[in-house]
């Protein structure tokens, strides 16, 4: 399994530094791998809205995992418009 990821704004724009060819490939079986990019980690992105998109070959993802908010589009508009964390009953 090869798998690499992308980090991109929540409006479609891709980082430089964070496309799929700037993600260290990963080839393995293992709970804990942390993708790392040439432009360095997601930290530098802390309160802002971003999108992961990841590619496989041959493989499958089982979580996702960190400090974060997970949203639908719709829910990401709001919280650029408003900047307060939507209403999640059961998370």
């Amino acid at each position: 399994m090869q798998d690499h990821e992308k980090v991109m704004r929540a409006k479609p724009y891709v980082r430089a530094g964070f496309t799929h060819n700037d993600c260290e490939p990963f080839v393995g079986d293992s709970t804990h791998w942390t993708p790392r990019w040439k432009g360095g980690g997601v930290d530098q992105f802390k309160g802002r809205n971003l999108v992961f998109e990841v590619r496989f070959q041959n493989g499958e993802i089982y979580s996702i995992s960190g400090n974060m908010t997970p949203m639908m589009f719709v829910q990401a508009r709001q919280w650029e418009r408003f900047r307060k964390d939507p209403y999640r009953p059961g998370w």
